[in-house]
C-alpha cells in the first residue's frame, strides 16, 4: 500500500528496488508493479461507454490496481496513427516527447474508462532505469473500493479539448466537467486560462480591476 501522506492530487515519482540492489526480492516490500496483478479485476460491457473494468473484491485505498501497459512511441509518430483511443501521454518535457500506445499491445487497463470523480490515480514509476523520459505508468487506488464498483481514472483536460468533438463524457457523476451539458462550460475556462498564460509570457496580461481602481 501507499503511505498514509501520498500526495495522490500531484502523486510524485516512485522508484522500485531492481536485480541492481542488496535486497531480498522475494521479501523486499519495495518491489509492487513488477510483480503484476494481484487484483481480482473483471471486463464487464458498461452503459454508454463500451467496454470498462471493475473490481471483483473490495481494494483498500493505496493499492496497486495494474500497469498501463502499451507500446512506446514518439508522440510524433502517435499523430501518424489513425487510431488514438489507447494512447496514454508520458509528458515528458524536454527533447522528443513520448507516450503509450496500447492499441495493439496492452493489458486490461486498455479498458478502463475515465471518471469525473475517479477511483484510481495514475503514477510514475521506475524499476530498471532512472530516466525520467521513460516511466511506467502505475494505478494505485485513491480511496477504498467497493466489489462491483467500476474502475476510472481522470483522462484530465487536455484529453476532452480534443475529443468533445466527438463525444462526451457519461460517467454519471454530479460533479461531470465534460458532459455534454457541462463541456461548453469547460472549454471556454479552459481557452481562458490559456491565454493568460500567453499574455503572461508575453508580458501583457492586463491586472484585473477591482473597485478601488
Amino acid at each position: 500500500l501507499l503511505l498514509p501522506n501520498f500526495n495522490l492530487v500531484d502523486p510524485p515519482m516512485l522508484f522500485e528496488c531492481n536485480r541492481a540492489c542488496s535486497c531480498w526480492a522475494l521479501s523486499c516490500r519495495n518491489r509492487v508493479v513488477q510483480n503484476g496483478i494481484t487484483c481480482r479485476l473483471q471486463l464487464i460491457r458498461t452503459r454508454g461507454k463500451g467496454w470498462g473494468v471493475r473490481t471483483l473484491k473490495d481494494i483498500p485505498k493505496g493499492t496497486f490496481i495494474c500497469e498501463y501497459v502499451g507500446e512506446m512511441i514518439s508522440d510524433s509518430a502517435a499523430d501518424k496513427r489513425a487510431d488514438d483511443s489507447y494512447l496514454f501521454d508520458l509528458d515528458n518535457r524536454d527533447g522528443e516527447t513520448y507516450c503509450l500506445d496500447a492499441r495493439y499491445y496492452g493489458n486490461i487497463s486498455r479498458f478502463i474508462n475515465h471518471l469525473c470523480e475517479p477511483n484510481l490515480v495514475p503514477v510514475k514509476m521506475y524499476v530498471d532505469h532512472q530516466d525520467l523520459n521513460f516511466p511506467r505508468i502505475a494505478f494505485f487506488s485513491s480511496r477504498d473500493i467497493k466489489q462491483y464498483e467500476e474502475l476510472g481514472f481522470d483522462y484530465c483536460e487536455k484529453f476532452w479539448v480534443i475529443k468533445y468533438k466527438y463525444f462526451t463524457c457519461d460517467c454519471g457523476s454530479s460533479k461531470c466537467k465534460y458532459s455534454k451539458d457541462t463541456i461548453h462550460h469547460t472549454l471556454a475556462n479552459y481557452y481562458r486560462r490559456v491565454k493568460e498564460e500567453q499574455q503572461l509570457e508575453e508580458g501583457t496580461l492586463q491586472p484585473p480591476i477591482t473597485a478601488e481602481s
